[in-house]
């Protein structure tokens, strides 16, 4: 079970293609690539979650404005089980605040995002049903989902005309790019994969954080936060939903795919971060982090 992880420094794309093309860390001859710039967007309440209820399939920069007073993220998931419909898991979701069985085919998402913020995750819309739901926890313990943050999103189109995921290019200045987590050998023995670059230094400003996830789905999350402690902190509190969550949340992908890539896009200021999954592998009953699945950035 491992993660790819690239670091792009997101600055204004004049100002970097005048830049020595050997500092930004790409080749010459790279093809240029612009992140999009249409969105699609939803909003977040205490109450409820409002957005479209019918996109174009496209590469899009997926935005969640919170604007309750708890932490909140919304995940994807595709209906692939006709003649099952997003509406039925939707209805059921209000019920009982469960997942039906045949839901289960993540996509995607953005989150978790703090009141008062907006997260932005960059991901390919295919077309299709969805199921847009927030399933973390609240303070008392019953998930957003069931008090009506959830709701079913119709792509129309061609897979044929999506767009291709950002690549590395003059437009986008390169960091550092490694490969982190665990895995599994033929032995069932956890297997810490050799990274570069663990701890890596960052300029202030927008940031392009490419996520490749390599195994089973899981979430991603960037903290803000002067201890390692933190990620325990805040992996204890998406188990509860109580307590305090051990930093400030600055992002994260709560739902990526197997073999899928997105991009989160956040603005990181002076100080440190940690990115990481805080989700626990069933087979060795560990955490994510505590297995090997994060990095640490200082940003200065």
């Amino acid at each position: 079970m491992s993660t790819r992880i690239t670091i792009r420094n997101a600055v204004l794309a004049a100002t970097l293609a005048a830049a020595p093309l050997a500092a930004q860390g790409t080749q010459r001859g790279a093809r240029t690539s612009q992140p999009p710039t249409r969105d699609v967007a939803f909003t977040a309440t205490d109450i409820g979650l409002t957005g479209p209820d019918s996109v174009a399939a496209d590469l899009v920069n997926v935005k969640l404005v919170n604007r309750g007073h708890e932490i909140h993220q919304i995940r994807f998931f595709l209906v692939t089980t006709a003649p099952r419909t997003a509406r039925e898991a939707v209805d059921s979701l209000r019920q009982s605040g469960r997942l039906p069985g045949w839901l289960n085919l993540p996509a995607g998402g953005v989150g978790p995002v703090a009141p008062g913020q907006t997260g932005v995750v960059i991901q390919r819309l295919q077309p299709g049903q969805y199921v847009v739901l927030d399933d973390l926890l609240g303070h008392d313990a019953v998930v957003w989902a069931r008090k009506g943050l959830a709701r079913a999103l119709v792509v129309r189109g061609s897979a044929s005309n999506v767009q291709p995921m950002v690549t590395a290019s003059a437009g986008l200045l390169v960091g550092n790019a490694f490969r982190f987590g665990t895995m599994l050998n033929r032995r069932g023995e956890n297997v810490l994969l050799e990274g570069r670059n663990r701890l890596s230094t960052l300029h202030p400003g927008d940031n392009i954080i490419q996520i490749e996830n390599l195994g089973a789905s899981r979430s991603i999350v960037l903290l803000k936060t002067d201890s390692p402690t933190g990620m325990r902190r805040f992996s204890q509190w998406l188990e509860t939903g109580a307590g305090d969550p051990g930093g400030a949340i600055a992002g994260g992908v709560p739902n990526s795919r197997i073999g899928g890539r997105v991009y989160l896009r956040v603005r990181m200021e002076h100080g440190t971060y940690f990115i990481f999954c805080p989700q626990t592998n069933p087979q060795t009953r560990l955490r994510g982090f505590e297995t090997g699945e994060f990095a640490q950035f200082i940003v200065r």
